[in-house]
């Protein structure tokens, strides 16, 4: 008589099983904290069964381990027991056939399921782990589990996809670490590259952007001589998150949320074009900001390799160099910098842990086969690539790495005369929006403490010549600025040239230019059309002069020569004479329309009949085309996410009531992360007009569009 006869059922749902116990269909195995389940599912629409592992406490079948996978029971049942080997199998419901085990050597045993979800056989006596179902996932990955590879026994722990929903078995789809270079996570299909995360700085794969946002857990990256890995601990164990590889060859991760009863997805990858690895090719750089033209361009240094692929938007054949020969190693050249991005694939760059950036240009500068450098965390640590670079793309913002690619001396002259314009850079838009909220909340505070202490010291007239503002000269020996005469200024802009214009706003022009010395400065020249009056040219003046930080410019002096002025007044101060530091985030909206549209709002006439430049922009909101107002000078250059968000932020910052507008804390929260906002209302200063004359789409190159008479209740940036 067989030795399996005397087995007996498990009685209630345990966490542990002993040798003499089994588990069929309908019993289970809970983990002690009740988090997950083992037993016998059917997935999908399939008439097959499998051993797995799932949440105990989601409503929805979510399975995390599968058993066996590649070898389902045809029929009602299997049999899990620990067998004389003291390993756990798993066999048809007639013992027939072994359809899965541990397959390792141990005298005694026992089996526990874990609160992570970890299926253990534990060596009795002494509770040493003999084998465990982490060290052979199927496609998810939850909390505590490693992927990666132990390299002193060999294993590597990597998901693969299942075949369908309806079939768990091993399928075409694959993530994996892979230890050489700088380590890098890599989803495949096959033997073949679908994706990369860049590799880490010490904080996060440096390709996942949704890694810069605060976690619900802490990842764990680990280099050594014995094993190298990545894992992740929740901060709450009261959260469900998984990360998973599925069938159609995306890797994503998701949160169980309890409103809704449904998992929500908090990132996945590939999520855009750039994200495909190799997108263009060798030496090529992928941008999806420039998808309207071609997101594909070329390394520094580099050009097409088939200029005719690229005319026909294939960039997969890549770049070489535009000089053949030698001209990268010594007589002149150098390094340029590609700010922002994914650097190129890393598996078979070199690593130097603790070298300096400016070590790591000499190390790069001194090998002629030294295509390019990066740093690892932006300031430590050195990697350098030889060969082709592989697989970059460039972010519009946020927090990347830079690299910097070997040219020869030709590509640094020429460089040198494209950089000549700050405004050049993509993400400069962004970078004058929040160093002028930066700006204007320190405006605000020391406007109210003025309202508040009326300060004494100051000459109470005011007039519309600013060279009534004697106490400034008089008081010039405790001042930190110049005062400057027009003449110089107008000397130093070539009288205000227009190719010396750097930008302008609803406070007026900014010009670059070069005093006598030599000193480059940047100057701001008032608006004439403003009604702000001289008190708060004043504070303005004052304050800056006072400020010193390394994000902001430092005042050399000031021209109080002539009439312009700066700023907008609220509608409630124009109309009732309440001022708050709401009444200053209203002009800073107005501003803030004003750098996007290139526009000024007191200037801005649409066509018959008139509206401002903000009743324009609310009316393309609404309609869902706020992209139309851009400056037509910008649109190659720019991020639409990044644009649409400005407009929104824009229009919270106008609204009619001041208690609904955000404060200027706010505003720079907003602008520097991508937090949902709230729909904007509708702004001051719109008048009642009859709507059904207003179509912005019939103003436009003189071609007439129905009107489709669909109410938004809710618009979000794109």
């Amino acid at each position: 008589m067989s030795l399996l006869t005397f087995l007996l059922p498990l009685s209630a749902s345990l966490y542990t099983l002993a040798p003499n116990q089994t588990i069929k269909d309908g019993e289970f195995l809970v983990s002690e904290g009740g988090s997950f389940k083992l037993g016998f599912f059917q997935p999908g629409n399939s008439s097959f069964r499998f051993l797995g592992i799932w949440f105990n406490r989601v409503p929805q079948l979510t399975v995390v381990w599968v058993a066996n996978r590649d070898n389902p029971i045809n029929g009602s049942s299997g049999v899990l027991f620990i067998d004389r080997t003291s390993n756990l199998v798993l066999y048809d419901e007639s013992r027939s056939f072994l359809l899965w085990s541990t397959n390792v050597s141990v005298n005694s045993s026992m089996v526990q399921l874990l609160d992570s979800g970890n299926l253990v056989l534990v060596e009795q006596p002494g509770q040493n782990i003999i084998w465990q179902s982490f060290d052979h996932p199927t496609d998810t990955m939850v909390s505590g589990m490693k992927l990666g590879l132990d390299r002193r026994t060999g294993l590597n722990r990597v998901l693969t996809s299942w075949k369908s929903t309806d079939d768990p078995g091993t399928g075409e789809y694959s993530f994996a670490l892979d230890p050489d270079g700088s380590p890098e996570v890599y989803l495949y299909k096959g033997l073949t590259r679908l994706w990369r995360s860049g590799p880490w700085n010490g904080q996060r794969w440096t390709g996942i952007r949704a890694m810069t946002s605060k976690f619900i857990f802490r990842v764990i990256f680990v280099n050594n001589e014995e094993e190298v890995y990545v894992t992740w601990q929740l901060l709450n164990d009261s959260i469900f998150t998984r990360q998973w590889v599925d069938q159609t060859g995306h890797v994503q991760r998701s949160t169980w949320r309890d409103q809704g009863q449904q998992w929500f997805k908090f990132w996945s990858a590939p999520e855009d074009s750039c994200d495909n690895f190799m997108e263009c090719g060798s030496n090529g750089i992928c941008n999806p900001d420039n998808a309207p033209n071609f997101e594909c361009t070329c390394l520094p240094g580099f050009e097409p390799k088939s200029v005719r692929d690229w005319d026909l938007r294939d960039g997969s054949g890549g770049c070489v160099r535009k000089r053949a020969g030698n001209g990268t190693c010594g007589n002149g050249a150098g390094f340029l910098r590609v700010a922002r991005v994914k650097v190129p694939d890393t598996s078979k760059a070199r690593v130097e842990q603790n070298s300096s950036l400016k070590a790591c240009e000499q190390t790069c500068l001194k090998n002629c086969s030294c295509v390019a450098y990066s740093s690892i965390n932006g300031e430590n640590g050195c990697i350098t690539w030889y060969g082709e670079l592989l697989d970059t793309r460039q972010y519009p913002n946020g927090d990347a790495q830079d690299l910097h690619v070997r040219v020869d001396a030709i590509e640094l002259e020429e460089s040198r005369g494209k950089s000549s314009s700050f405004l050049d850079d993509k993400g400069m838009l962004a970078g004058l929006v929040v160093a002028i909220a930066t700006l204007f909340i320190l405006l605000v505070i020391l406007v109210y403490w003025l309202a508040r202490k009326k300060k004494k010291g100051w000459s109470k007239k005011e007039g519309n010549d600013f060279g009534e503002m004697k106490e400034i000269d008089e008081n010039s020996r405790h001042r930190e600025f110049t005062l400057f005469d027009l003449k110089t200024i107008s000397a130093a802009t070539k009288k205000f040239s227009a190719d010396n214009m750097l930008g302008q706003g609803g406070f007026g022009l900014v010009y670059k230019g070069q005093l006598v010395n030599g000193q480059e400065i940047a100057v701001k020249r008032l608006s004439k059309d403003s009604g702000q009056g001289i008190e708060q040219f004043k504070n303005e003046v004052t304050l800056i002069a006072k400020l010193q930080h390394k994000n902001l410019v430092k005042l050399l002096g000031c021209c109080i020569e002539g009439e312009e002025k700066i700023g907008y007044m609220s509608p409630e101060y124009a109309m009732k004479g309440s001022f708050s530091e709401k009444s200053d985030v209203f002009s800073f909206g107005v501003l803030l329309l004003e750098i996007i549209s290139g526009q000024r709002n007191n200037a801005y006439h649409h066509e018959t009949p008139s509206l401002n430049l903000i009743e324009h922009v609310w009316y393309l909101w609404k309609e869902g085309r706020a992209l139309d107002i851009v400056d037509p000078s910008q649109n190659e250059s720019i991020s639409a996410h990044e644009v649409s968000r400005c407009i929104q932020i824009g229009l919270l910052c106008v609204e009619e009531y001041a208690a609904n507008r955000p404060t200027m804390l706010e505003v720079v929260f907003m602008l520097g992360n991508e937090t949902t906002l709230p729909s904007p209302k509708q702004p001051a200063f719109i008048f009642n007009r009859a709507h059904e004359w207003y179509n912005p789409s019939k103003f436009r190159a003189g071609v007439q569009y129905s009107v489709n008479e669909v109410t938004l209740t809710s618009v979000e940036p794109r």
